[in-house]
């Protein structure tokens, strides 16, 4: 909208010229800038955590918030959480060196884990799943959310 190009062509996440990766791509600045003890994960959890499961645990307190809504006031409420997720590399970049695996690292990067780490922290008891049907997994995800709040599964999504 700015006229500002998003994509760039540089070496912050790996060597430019390999064979088979994009030379320009759009990614995340300042990836592993995430407020750990905020959201009560432990520094060295947080250090291997998927850049998306950082983003959603962050932009989902801030709709909360935006929404006028206490986060606080939520807790254990039937509260149903529906993640549409799809690949990422993180999994296979945190796990490439076995000596530097940590005990719950792989958590973190699994997206079928996202919507469950959102629930944990903010003590949400209605369903919560994270669905990848590739590019309609939000849209998949959205119709989950609509037929449980039908079904009475849950109070709010």
């Amino acid at each position: 909208f700015h006229g500002i190009d998003m994509v760039t062509a540089d070496d912050r996440r790996w060597p430019q010229g390999q064979y088979g990766l994009p030379t320009r791509n759009g990614k995340l600045k300042e990836v592993d800038r995430f407020d750990a003890a905020f959201f009560n994960v432990h520094p060295k959890q947080a250090h291997n955590m998927d850049p998306q499961l950082r983003l959603l645990l962050e932009v989902t307190y801030e709709s909360i918030c935006d929404a006028g809504i206490n986060p606080i006031k939520l807790k254990g409420t039937k509260t149903g959480i529906f993640i549409g997720a799809s690949g990422s590399d993180a999994q296979n970049a945190f796990s490439s060196d076995p000596q530097t695996l940590e005990g719950y690292s792989m958590t973190g990067c699994a997206t079928s884990m996202f919507a469950n780490r959102l629930s944990y922290f903010f003590d949400f008891k209605g369903p919560s799943y994270t669905v990848d049907t590739a590019c309609s997994s939000s849209l998949l995800a959205l119709d989950c959310a609509l037929n449980a709040l039908r079904n009475g599964s849950c109070d709010a999504a």
